[in-house]
């Protein structure tokens, strides 16, 4: 294939952007590592939340005018190490498990190289690339790197991050077996205590017209738990947004899967899910903090991971991040990646210098005055 056939556009517009739906999920079906991460209508409700504090930046490839490749990027100003920099991001939520460069495994190459040289040609308009939430399937972490640097950038990949997940396609009797004597046992007394305490019941809403219902608890019992702090509970002004939004979507779609723990009739807990190609995303898991001490999120988790064996799925993922009761329940994890790249803007320059040369040097004398103090 002739690169000099191919053509890059910013798409910085919601309304052209609307536009690519049909061929952007055409693309994504095509993708290493498919998920519904990778789908418009994701993207599209990760806007909902992201335009509060960023730009539209969506990179298409077209070649002799059909579409091969999308990197779906956002423009903001972050501050990074005490520096105020214009950065281009993938156009992720805190609840993104996977995203990628879309573009079919045979055109991947040329989309990332047609993508490298357009931002060495548009080097006025960021200072700093961030690409993460990267699966390793893709490739992007040892490809995209040298694409950039082949192009006068400078870049560097790590992996950072992890997607715990659990394996569906044994039998829960099997899978529970293997685990610890220690969660079993704690299990049995949360259960007890909740006995104790009054009726339970766990229900799993999927039909669409109890799907309101489900998420205005979902809704409330997010603006009750302790993410209260982190501004990303439900009920502010972004994430409100783009669960309405994702929750539209997913309903048309059949992906949506809502649990709701009862106690007595109230709602305690519950988790979102979308289900997608066999697989299990776990969005949202909350609990209403004034009945912590019956730990009902805990029962769900359970009693959710139990209900999704024998049921032709493949995989429950958890979601990033090192939270205690993801260890508890499996030791697999699907690493993630994270790409940066530097500008040769002034900022784009000493972010660079910052981050690879006086960072590791302060870590390092930190880490011989930690030891001399020792000795």
């Amino acid at each position: 294939m002739n690169n000099t056939e191919l053509q890059v556009t910013c798409i910085g517009e919601f309304s052209e952007f609307m536009n690519l739906a049909g061929e952007w999920n055409s693309l994504a079906d095509k993708t290493i590592g498919k998920s519904v991460f990778l789908r418009h209508e994701w993207f599209d409700a990760a806007w909902q939340w992201r335009q509060q504090s960023s730009e539209l930046s969506i990179l298409t490839v077209r070649q002799n005018g059909s579409i091969i490749g999308i990197c779906p990027l956002v423009k903001t100003s972050v501050v990074r190490n005490k520096l105020s920099v214009r950065a281009l991001q993938f156009l992720t939520v805190p609840d993104t498990q996977f995203c990628d460069i879309i573009a079919s495994p045979e055109e991947k190459p040329i989309v990332l190289n047609a993508l490298a040289k357009w931002l060495r040609h548009a080097y006025h308009d960021w200072d700093t690339l961030e690409l993460s939430n990267l699966r390793q399937s893709s490739r992007m972490c040892e490809v995209m790197p040298l694409m950039l640097k082949k192009n006068g950038i400078s870049a560097t990949s790590s992996w950072i991050e992890q997607n715990p997940y659990v394996d569906l396609q044994s039998t829960w009797a099997d899978f529970y077996k293997g685990c610890s004597r220690r969660l079993k046992k704690g299990n049995n007394l949360i259960r007890n205590r909740l006995q104790r305490a009054g009726r339970i019941r766990l229900e799993q809403v999927q039909d669409k017209e109890d799907i309101r219902v489900a998420l205005d608890i979902s809704i409330a019992l997010s603006s009750r738990s302790w993410k209260q702090k982190t501004n990303t509970t439900f009920n502010n002004a972004g994430p409100h947004a783009f669960i309405e939004r994702l929750t539209t979507f997913a309903t048309h779609q059949n992906w949506i899967s809502v649990w709701i723990f009862y106690l007595d009739d109230k709602p305690l807990a519950a988790e979102y899910q979308l289900v997608y190609d066999g697989d299990v995303y776990a969005l949202r898991a909350d609990f209403d903090e004034t009945a912590g001490e019956l730990s009902p999120g805990s029962y769900l988790n359970w009693q959710v991971l139990e209900h999704l064996f024998d049921r032709s799925l493949k995989h429950y993922y958890m979601g990033p991040g090192k939270n205690p009761y993801k260890k508890r329940w499996t030791k697999v994890a699907e690493p993630l990646g994270r790409i940066v790249g530097y500008n040769t803007t002034l900022r784009g320059r000493a972010l660079y210098i910052v981050d690879q040369y006086i960072r590791p040097w302060k870590q390092k004398c930190t880490q011989l005055l930690q030891n001399k103090t020792i000795n």
